[in-house]
């Protein structure tokens, strides 16, 4: 491996933690911006456990808030935007025997 090799994946990788970086700077903006404290706890321990569903419902609110359909998403909210996005997965992979 010659040193332009080396350093075109140092950049990327670079490039990629600075991404990452940046999604990370989003998701916590949006989460100080539009959710109550409780419902920000509930949401981290979520994004412990399943990180995608995690940022499927802050995509989701962030949409909602640019439309102004929604102010803040307290706990109830978000148990209530959870169990809509379980049921539409649970309706997408049911087995038919």
């Amino acid at each position: 491996m010659n040193e332009d090799e080396f350093e075109n994946i140092r950049q990327k990788k670079l490039e990629e933690l600075q991404i990452e970086k940046q999604k990370e700077f989003i998701s916590k903006k949006i989460q100080f911006d539009y959710f109550t404290k409780t419902a920000r706890e509930r949401l981290n321990r979520i994004k412990l456990v399943n990180k995608e569903l995690a940022e499927r419902v802050e995509m989701i609110v962030y949409d909602l808030a640019v439309k102004n359909h929604i102010q803040r998403v307290d706990d109830n909210m978000l148990k209530n935007i959870l169990s809509e996005l379980t049921n539409q997965t649970k309706k997408e992979f049911r087995l038919i025997k």
